[in-house]
């Protein structure tokens, strides 16, 4: 069941609204990861066409989204309660019949004979850009400075503390697998708390245009031989001294392919640059 199909679903729609809620007091990043985690699960865990009966079940399994939330205020790990639930569930298997522990034996064939699919997956071309790059926002692009210096270029703007600057570029799966891109890996951004969003299917961008209206999702997915366009933002954090400049040439998302979650790096074809000095209160030092 693919990730729209499944939040088409009553039960799964009206959890993830509920879950929404009792994310609302946690702070963004660990809310975004949280939700990105129990959004990927359900992807992997809800079979196609799977009745009320099935889906209200593995949402037992999860716990109400309220505890799931107060889990990960206090610090638990999320995998904390998947773990339980596999221990409950290997004691219902203990009292199953017979019957039950032969299924269980198909599953492990099946598993076992899927090793080399896995390996496919682990090795698939990752994600690479396409022609398409710049600064989301008029106010950075109409001061940008571009310089190329021993085959390397880079793209510099002044910093604007405070305040949401971003860059997109737009990707193409080159791999024979769809890959879903789930979010930024941590860290990889260093001028503060970003935030990645991928365009949903566009004609236009499809063939590796840029389209200013496009509309985001996250996650999404990129067919094989398919672009999107992929933006990168945060609020500009950094405490940067006249004439000092902090950079990225890379970007790593956090993608799923088939039943694996890897880090795809990304190489720019342009450094993206921030230039100070930091204006007003900052709040960090590269």
């Amino acid at each position: 069941m693919g990730t729209r199909t499944q939040q088409r679903h009553p039960l799964i729609r009206g959890y993830l609204r509920e879950l929404d809620l009792a994310l609302a007091e946690l702070p963004s990043e660990k809310a975004v990861e949280l939700r990105q985690q129990i959004t990927a699960h359900l992807q992997d865990a809800v079979p196609p066409r799977a009745s009320a009966d099935e889906v209200a079940t593995i949402l037992g399994r999860l716990g109400p989204p309220g505890e799931l939330a107060a889990d990960a205020a206090a610090g638990a790990a999320p995998q904390a309660r998947t773990a339980v639930a596999v221990r409950r569930l290997g004691a219902r298997l203990r009292r199953a019949r017979w019957q039950s522990w032969v299924l269980a034996a198909i599953v492990a064939l099946v598993l076992a004979a899927g090793a080399g699919r896995v390996i496919q997956f682990a090795t698939a071309p990752l994600l690479q850009q396409g022609d398409t790059d710049g600064w989301v926002y008029a106010r950075d692009y109409n001061r940008e400075v571009d310089t190329q210096a021993d085959e390397a270029q880079q793209t510099t703007v002044p910093i604007r503390s405070g305040q949401l600057q971003g860059l997109y570029l737009n990707v193409s799966n080159p791999s024979d697998f769809t890959e879903t891109v789930l979010g930024l890996a941590p860290g990889s951004i260093p001028f503060g708390n970003a935030v990645v969003r991928v365009s949903e299917p566009n004609p236009e961008i499809d063939f590796g245009g840029a389209v200013a209206n496009a509309r985001y999702a996250l996650p999404e997915n990129v067919p094989p031989g398919q672009f999107r366009m992929v933006e990168v933002l945060w609020r500009s954090s950094l405490c940067l001294a006249k004439g000092a400049q902090v950079g990225i040439q890379q970007i790593q998302l956090r993608v799923r392919v088939g039943w694996l979650v890897k880090t795809d790096t990304i190489r720019l074809f342009a450094g993206f640059y921030l230039s100070g000095p930091s204006q007003g209160t900052c709040r960090s030092r590269p």
